[in-house]
């Protein structure tokens, strides 16, 4: 049954900045995991966890690349949030009439860089978990590019659902990442009916420096798609490639348009690991150009 709830952590973040803005980091840190995340546990070991599953220390990320930015991008965090308050019911709706029926909840939360959006779960519900820290960090605060970030979220889960309901298992690997992050990316503009993609709001050039490189990323990615690494410069919002970052966010948005040719959205949402991979190989052959 389609149903949202709105966790807003942001309140309880602000009395806990009010009480540790003056201190050192290391103490902004300490307490931001014990006063402000202590009230929500599984929230704090959900980003412990994703730092530990890639052999990062969680704190020294903390230190160097969240806490000292917070002072200079408060304001720009309330402002992140009010918007997300706004745009969440119609957003919700939208994704309701292309399948969403079940009770997605909402988690705005300011956290340690684990992603502006993060497809998971909260109380055993289908969540969208919404990181002010890196939303800003990305200049992602307007509404138009809010709706683009929650449509994509709620895409990957309407896509684990629909996968779960065909007992369909989930692959891994770099081509499973294009196909999962594409059919998000793509499934993003049917939600939102347009376009467009939320990563393109990093510079007013992504989109057509993108465009005009397909074919060369394409390549690139085919050519280190078993590297863990360096697959992470196509993802990652603190990677880049030749300054651009998440084209792989483009181009598996481009390989699932393809295959829109011959599939329907449906069935291009329940491929096995193995038609992934071999139509995922496949496609950035035909379109690669020697990197």
């Amino acid at each position: 049954m389609f149903k949202i709830e709105i966790v807003d952590t942001f309140p309880n973040f602000i009395d806990y900045w009010k009480n540790n803005k003056n201190k050192p980091i290391d103490t902004q840190i300490s307490s931001w995991s014990s006063e402000y995340m202590g009230s929500y546990p599984e929230l704090l070991e959900k980003q412990i966890k994703s730092y530990k599953a890639d052999k990062a220390n969680w704190v020294n990320i903390a230190r160097e690349k969240v806490f000292p930015f917070i002072p200079n991008r408060f304001n720009q965090m309330v402002k992140a949030r009010n918007n997300l308050i706004a745009i969440i019911p119609d957003i919700s709706k939208k994704a309701k009439q292309l399948g969403l029926n079940f009770k997605v909840v909402y988690v705005i939360y300011v956290g340690i860089g684990c992603g502006a959006g993060w497809a998971s779960t909260f109380k055993k519900n289908s969540a969208c978990l919404l990181g002010l820290e890196n939303i800003v960090e990305l200049n992602w605060m307007d509404k138009k590019t809010l709706e683009g970030l929650c449509a994509h979220e709620l895409a990957h889960l309407m896509h684990l659902s629909w996968r779960k309901k065909a007992r369909k298992k989930s692959g891994e690997g770099s081509f499973w990442n294009l196909y999962e992050e594409g059919f998000a990316s793509r499934f993003e503009q049917l939600i939102t009916g347009k376009n467009i993609l939320h990563e393109q709001k990093y510079n007013k050039n992504w989109l057509l420096w993108c465009k005009n490189n397909k074919n060369w990323l394409a390549a690139k990615f085919l050519k280190e798609h078993n590297n863990k690494k360096k697959i992470k410069k196509f993802f990652g919002s603190w990677f880049n490639i030749k300054g651009y970052k998440q084209c792989g966010y483009f181009l598996g948005c481009e390989f699932i348009k393809d295959l829109e040719k011959t599939h329907n959205i449906k069935s291009i949402s329940l491929l096995s690991s193995k038609e992934v991979e071999l139509l995922a190989r496949k496609y950035l052959q035909r379109i690669s150009i020697d990197s």
